[in-house]
């Protein structure tokens, strides 16, 4: 994220200072630095009695050289709220240029002054810390994570349309549905710093974004803490194609948490854990633009009922990052590991649907303990299917025992389980959970 947002950044007095000690050397109207190089002459000359006849050196050179480059640092140091360092860099680069200028004196008696420049660095930290509460405009709890930014449009050059759809047509397409869970509840530890939470929420959304776009996919949606993505069966593995940018949002959504927590003050406040909810859905979807005062949109209509949205908002129930739809799972099935977490119909009267958890890549699907799992899976559905209730809940607890288990996506299906017991199942029931209208 850019950290240049303030109108009166916090860097620009310790600048100042430094642009006016290097003006106070060089020109020195008032003779002001040759009375304070005096001064410390005479020092040297009290603490080094046995010294020679002093030879003086033109130090103005090097004293605005040594401005420059300490001034550089601390201006950095302030631009990234090191204060702390600050001050030792003032203090211990004043401390080496008076040490210095003592050594030449004591072994070649040379004067050499380095009093201004000192005197000008040690102010200018000073400066930094006195004037510091003043000059920042954000609050000082900011989030420093940093990701690639998109390159600006060129000036004079109108902006794309949202999402380059062909011409209205039934397109086969894979969806991807990325939200950001609990947005209300992170936004409140914002409180009273909402352009800090817009920072936060722009450096984790917007890359994921910028690596759908790179992937091929058409971006139809975006609003800030969601978007939604689809790729075309003409581009190929288009399938396969969502399920690693899903994953690609998984491990990023884990590195942005790994880098909050080092970031985020501790105490009474933990740092807030970022949740994402993926919903992946394939099948033929009626595409084409829509136009409507003066802006151009994509309208997207899935021919099925199972939509990217709507299992991007299941993924909460079942404790899972991603959840994907039968469809996608049949065509990438060996290229990544998907588990079975339900068999549920999503609205009344309509046809059950298998829904799917998004675990991992081929690697992952080769392991031994996600055969090991999912080979649990088919059997708990299949004793739910046969009402054989002890026994599914047998399988459960043996599921809980396995590391890194679910515990929600159990406790969800021992809930119904109970649920099935106090209200049995029709003779002629398929297995699927049919939630009952109230």
């Amino acid at each position: 994220m850019n950290s240049d947002e303030t109108s009166f950044p916090g860097w620009f007095p310790t600048l100042a200072v430094v642009a006016v000690a290097i003006a106070f050397i060089v020109a020195d109207p008032a003779g002001l630095a040759s009375r304070l190089a005096t001064h410390e002459f005479g020092l040297f000359r009290a603490l080094h009695a046995t010294a020679g006849v002093a030879r003086p050196v033109d130090s103005i050179p090097a004293q605005v050289l040594f401005l420059e480059a300490i001034g550089t640092a601390l201006v950095l140091l302030i631009s990234l709220r090191r204060y702390a360092w600050v001050v030792g860099v003032a203090l211990v680069s004043a401390l080496a240029a008076q040490a210095s200028s003592w050594l030449l004196y004591i072994h070649l008696d040379a004067l050499f002054d380095t009093a201004n420049a000192s005197l000008a660095i040690v102010l200018a930290g000073i400066t930094a810390l006195l004037v510091e509460p003043f000059c920042d405009n954000e609050p000082r709890r900011r989030v420093t994570i940093r990701r690639r930014t998109p390159p600006a449009e060129p000036a004079g050059l109108e902006s794309p349309a949202p999402v380059p759809t062909p011409a209205a047509d039934a397109l086969v397409l894979t969806s991807l549905c990325c939200s950001l869970r609990r947005a209300p509840a992170v936004g409140r530890f914002f409180e009273g710093d909402v352009a800090g939470f817009m920072r936060l929420v722009e450096s984790v959304m917007a890359p994921l974004v910028d690596d759908a776009i790179a992937q091929g996919a058409w971006v139809s949606r975006f609003d800030g803490i969601s978007f939604a993505a689809q790729w075309p069966a003409a581009g190929g593995a288009h399938a396969d194609q969502a399920c690693d940018a899903a994953g690609r949002v998984i491990a990023e959504m884990a590195r942005a948490n790994e880098q909050l927590a080092l970031q985020w003050p501790r105490g009474d406040h933990p740092c807030p854990t970022l949740e994402i909810g993926i919903g992946l859905a394939s099948g033929k979807t009626l595409a084409g633009t829509m136009r409507a005062g003066g802006r151009a949109e994509s309208c997207l209509v899935p021919q099925d009922g199972v939509t990217a949205e709507r299992l991007g908002f299941l993924t909460e129930r079942y404790g899972s990052a991603a959840i994907a739809s039968e469809t996608t799972v049949a065509a990438v099935e060996r290229a990544h590991a998907f588990l079975e977490v339900d068999f549920v119909a999503l609205d009344p009267g309509a046809a059950p649907v298998r829904l799917y958890a998004l675990l991992g890549n081929a690697l992952v699907r080769a392991s031994p303990k996600f055969r090991a799992v999912a080979t649990f899976h088919q059997h708990i559905f299949q004793c739910i299917r046969s009402q054989q209730w002890e026994k599914a809940r047998s399988l459960i607890e043996q599921c809980r025992k396995i590391s890194g288990a679910n515990p929600k996506l159990y406790n969800l299906h021992l809930d119904r389980i109970a649920w099935y017991e106090a209200d049995p199942p029709p003779p002629d029931w398929d297995g699927a959970f049919r939630p009952p209208l109230r």
